[in-house]
């Protein structure tokens, strides 16, 4: 073997490597089904819970967000804040009687965001 094959044998090799790496997953399918009536969001079945860690001002944060309907939204602060997102909350169903915000299981899912971050993705 020459020298210019085995060097493009070796780049080939290690771009293998390199793209068989498991990544944790980033993101999770969520259904109205798994949380019954703590599913908190009135209008949609199903959503996408993702998490993406990014740096603001050097300072890395999770980014927790919410894909509903066909828009993304904000569960934590540095989501709505500094990335921009709407917050989820106004998608939150209201108490039939007292108009207060029922919050059901939004809590249990910025926690599973926050943990898909901690092996998520980096930009």
């Amino acid at each position: 073997m020459n020298s210019t094959k085995l060097f493009c044998f070796i780049i080939i090799l290690f771009f293998c490597f390199a793209c068989s790496k498991k990544e944790e997953p980033t993101s999770i399918v969520i259904h109205k089904s798994e949380y019954g009536t703590e599913w908190p969001y009135k209008d949609n079945d199903i959503a996408v819970l993702d998490c993406d860690n990014r740096k603001f001002g050097g300072v890395k944060r999770p980014v927790v967000t919410i894909f509903i309907g066909d828009k993304r939204y904000g569960l934590n602060g540095a989501a709505i804040g500094v990335g921009g997102y709407p917050d989820a909350k106004t998608l939150l169903s209201t108490h039939p009687e007292w108009g207060s915000l029922v919050i059901g299981a939004s809590h249990k899912f910025l926690e599973l965001g926050l943990t898909l971050c901690k092996g998520g993705k980096n930009t």
